[in-house]
């Protein structure tokens, strides 16, 4: 396998990895999160007071405190540079030991998910053990 190819689809092996984790980890925010931690959790991700405002007004039901946590971590995850461990890390600062620690708990778990690369590398191998065909059949 070339270097260029192997490294493209390692490239794709990680963001897959970490694209996983990250909406693992959401999930889990989501649903553990308690609402009296929603406005520091908002402002630990970089969310400003109004931004804060227009999240809580932009959910058809103001009461529907999942919705919010939701939209919440919907427009975080599309900002450069969100990632499990950023999300685990601002559980932490704001009080939530036990939440940070969840996550970090799906960062280890998901660590031992099955390589994309598995049956590409095993491929690359057999071609490369096996010698060219050559027109005369030998």
């Amino acid at each position: 396998m070339n270097d260029h190819l192997h490294d493209m689809l390692m490239k794709l092996e990680r963001d897959s990895m970490e694209q996983q984790q990250l909406s693992a980890a959401i999930d889990l925010v989501k649903n553990e999160l308690e609402f009296r931690y929603f406005e520091k959790l908002a402002l630990e991700l970089g969310f400003n007071h109004d931004e804060i405002i227009q999240i809580r007004s932009t959910t058809p039901d103001k009461s529907d405190i999942k919705q919010q946590k939701s939209e919440l971590l919907r427009r975080w995850s599309r900002r450069r540079g969100c990632t499990a461990k950023s999300l685990a890390l601002a559980c932490r600062n704001i009080g939530l030991p036990t939440l940070a620690d969840n996550i970090i708990g799906i960062l280890g778990a998901s660590s031992g998910a099955p390589s994309l690369l598995g049956p590409i590398r095993a491929r690359a191998n057999i071609v490369r053990e096996t010698k060219p065909f050559d027109s005369k059949g030998k």
